[in-house]
């Protein structure tokens, strides 16, 4: 019996005892059910690999491969006996960029919070996730910020525009959060 881990590993087990038999180090989380197959006579072992269904917005486990590696989709395929899996790229956070003056209303950036866990929380993760940390935006992604949230520019991409729910205030306010949320990771991680 072969089962996949979030850890990126196959583990493998007796399909009698259940005994632990042996694990692979795949590089990528598997969610996917392993498949074998043999063509002329030769024992293959396939499995789609990649971080991603029920729990796909919330942040990375630390002790996944996709917090660890890329979390590139990918088709592993295995023949018995053969060589080791190539490891995708390890993953490093990007410095900090520049970041806009740090807001001063404790309300705004307040209001801006319980915004951001309405609207953007669900996709957006402070942290390795599958998609942007907001904290990281570029300053031209600062500049542009109520448009792609407010009129769509960044719709082609998959963020869809939220002027149906949201005003230029709660913009501001929402911006304002992540603004401050950045602040205090660089100045956490400026601490290590």
């Amino acid at each position: 019996m072969i089962q996949g881990s979030i850890k990126g590993s196959l583990e493998i087990y007796a399909a009698d005892t259940g005994k632990p038999l042996g694990s692979i180090d795949l590089g990528t989380a598997v969610i996917a059910a392993p498949m074998t197959y043999t063509v002329n006579g030769q024992q293959f072992i396939a499995v789609l690999a990649g971080y991603g269904g029920g729990p796909m917005y919330d942040p990375f486990p630390t002790d996944s491969a996709a917090y660890r590696y890329s979390n590139a989709g990918r088709l592993i395929v295995l023949k018995l006996g053969g060589t080791a899996v190539p490891q995708p790229p390890r993953v490093t956070d990007a410095p900090w960029p520049s970041l806009p003056q740090r807001p001063h209303d404790p309300e705004q950036i307040a209001r801006g919070g319980l915004l951001y866990n309405r609207y953007c929380g669900r996709c957006h993760v402070f942290g390795r996730g599958v998609l942007p940390d907001l904290r990281r935006m570029t300053p031209s992604t600062h500049e542009l910020f109520d448009d792609i949230v407010l009129r769509g520019i960044y719709g082609p991409q998959g963020m869809a525009r939220w002027d149906d729910v949201l005003t230029h205030e709660d913009a501001e306010a929402i911006h304002a959060f992540i603004v401050e949320q950045a602040w205090e990771g660089k100045s956490v991680e400026s601490a290590h």
